[in-house]
């Protein structure tokens, strides 16, 4: 009978088996008939862009007029030039003949050349140049180049044409231009390309002449061979004015530091190729000096620290700059906004000042400059460089890698500052103008209870109870009564509270005053020190107003206590322990 079941349960698996294959049979049968139905009622098509639509709007991206020429410059270190020469040509109204002015359609009235020494282009590589993406020889790891769209991308966003005439050595000068008005019309992108004609040739050959005059004064090689590009109807190009723009890209304006300036100047951007005399750079046949953000101005110290990744090496040099007082830091370019990271992929600067999430929002590190050095190719994706070149992005973990190695080095010149701070912090707090307003308008505030009734002991600060607590004995007499008649102002001192005890502590004189106990130990302090104004500074005063605040705190706050000598007043309670209770909360906030 056993064998029996077994049997019979051998042939009963056995058919549930053949039933579950012919059922996953059945559905593949389906599957594959769908898929068949589906597949071919499918078919590709083109779309293809729109390309008139396409080039007006490519225009409108967040581009600097400045950062959009400065990666046209960028093609002759890629081209191995000697040497490049800007020129800037403002077409000035005349107001008495009109008809002289150069006719621009109100679509601007500029041209910029760009001209270099460098290999020149072939046929297949200058229409290659135009290309959207174009497939040329970069080495991304050496190269400022990096994604092939920098000649139309930011020539589109300031200018409507775009004329290079170019020639390699022993070659034919040749010519294309790009217009905007053309693609919009034809609705085709294309360019009009050919060997240039004889008034082209010579326009080619005086710059390269100029450049060859160039080259004998600083001693290098003349060559015949070289690439000028062109910008006209400058219709989106942002700067009015030729002399604020020279300024600006030759860094020979005075710069405010309260105010952020993305772009950098010729000299800052390309400071390592210049200084190691890889090219020599003109703007209107001026030369640029390099500027090293970092290494250029005086330093307290500065050290090298290396972070090493299978991508490749990412080098930080982290610049403690010396510290001066108001004028020395607007002549050197020192504030809060020149602070932070200086990005340079391959050897070119790309971002300026940049806080890269692991920077705090304190005036204690204005004077840290920390560069950022790597080469490109696989770092250009693990550090997210944009197509621009012109930032990176870093994720939770390589932030988490470089904080690690600039933590300590942070924290040493914070702790300095703070030291320095409360050292010399009280020369730089004018107190005298607070005084002197309190005085002024005193009739017209609220009377303090205290200076109208009977004597009482003024209230224990937090820093008597911290050192009754510990046994000390020096510090005022807790027990000293505050005064009857009136009220006679303002007095401001500093005292050592601690770096997470209070901003302030009131406090009764026997001369008629309250005195206000600014914690010279606490983060706030160095932010009270470091708003100081001198006449010639365009840095708002906001000391005056702080004291103050802390002036009419402490009024509030002794009014409150002698209701009832501070006895069972939770009135008073709370807001001392509110004031207590902020200073611990901004100690922590403010501090690195």
């Amino acid at each position: 009978m056993d064998s029996k079941k077994t049997s019979g349960g051998t042939a009963t698996k056995q058919g549930s088996e053949v039933i579950a294959k012919q059922v996953l049979d059945v559905f593949t049968i389906i599957d594959n008939v769908v898929d068949s139905k589906t597949s071919s009622h499918l078919e590709k098509v083109d779309c293809a862009t729109n390309d008139g639509k396409f080039a007006e709007s490519y225009r409108y991206q967040k581009v600097s007029s400045i950062g959009a020429l400065q990666d046209i410059t960028d093609n002759p270190f890629d081209a191995e030039a000697s040497v490049v020469n800007v020129s800037l040509e403002w077409f000035k109204q005349n107001k008495t003949v009109k008809s002289a002015l150069p006719k621009t359609d109100g679509r601007g009235s500029k041209k910029i050349t760009i001209a270099d020494n460098g290999c020149g282009m072939d046929k297949k590589e200058l229409i290659e140049a135009f290309r959207l993406g174009s497939v040329t020889k970069k080495d991304r790891s050496k190269d400022f180049g990096a994604f092939g769209i920098g000649m139309n991308k930011s020539g589109m966003s300031i200018c409507r044409k775009i004329t290079v005439l170019t020639r390699k050595e022993g070659g034919k000068v040749l010519i294309a231009i790009y217009s905007i008005d053309s693609i919009i019309e034809d609705n085709n992108f294309q360019i009009v390309t050919g060997e240039a004609d004889f008034v082209q040739k010579r326009t080619f050959e005086s710059e390269l002449e100029a450049l060859n005059d160039m080259c004998t004064k600083v001693d290098v090689p003349s060559t015949s061979s070289g690439t000028v590009v062109i910008l006209e109807d400058l219709d989106r190009f942002s700067w009015k004015y030729e002399k604020t723009f020279l300024e600006r890209i030759c860094g020979t304006g005075q710069l405010n530091t309260q105010t952020k300036h993305p772009d950098p100047s010729f000299g800052e951007i390309y400071h390592i190729p210049l200084k190691n005399e890889r090219i020599f750079f003109y703007v209107n046949g001026e030369e640029i000096a390099p500027h090293d953000p970092v290494r250029d101005l005086p330093t307290e110290n500065i050290v090298e620290e290396v972070i090493s990744l299978p991508e490749g090496d990412i080098t930080l040099t982290i610049a403690e700059l010396t510290r001066g007082d108001t004028k020395y830091s607007n002549d050197k370019g020192i504030g809060f906004f020149s602070r932070g990271f200086y990005v340079v992929r391959n050897g070119r600067q790309i971002m300026k000042a940049a806080t890269l999430g692991l920077l705090s929002n304190r005036n204690n590190l204005n004077n840290v400059r920390i560069e950022l050095a790597f080469c490109g190719g696989k770092l250009d994706e693990l550090l997210r460089v944009s197509n621009q070149k012109d930032s990176i992005s870093i994720d939770e973990n390589i932030r988490a890698k470089i904080g690690t190695v600039i933590a300590p080095h942070l924290k040493t010149i914070d702790q300095k500052f703070s030291r320095d701070v409360a050292e010399t912090g009280e020369e730089n707090i004018d107190t005298s103008k607070a005084e002197v307003t309190v005085k002024k308008k005193l009739d017209m505030l609220k009377p303090v209870k205290g200076f109208i009734k009977e004597k009482r002991k003024s209230p224990e600060t937090q820093g008597e109870k911290r050192k009754k607590s510990q046994g000390g004995t020096k510090g005022r007499n807790p027990n000293r009564t505050q005064p009857n008649g009136q009220d006679k102002g303002v007095e401001f001192a500093f005292i050592n509270y601690g770096p997470k005890g209070s901003l302030f502590e009131p406090e009764y004189l026997s001369s008629g005053k309250i005195k206000v106990n600014i914690n010279k130990e606490h983060p706030f302090f160095g932010l009270l020190c470091s708003v100081t104004a001198d006449k010639d500074s365009e840095v708002v005063n906001l000391q005056n107003p702080i004291l103050l605040l802390m002036y009419s705190m402490s009024r509030c706050e002794l009014d409150l206590w002698n209701d009832t000598g501070g006895k069972d007043n939770k009135a008073w309670e709370a807001v001392s322990g509110m004031r207590s209770d902020v200073g611990r909360d901004m100690g922590v906030l403010l501090s690195h």
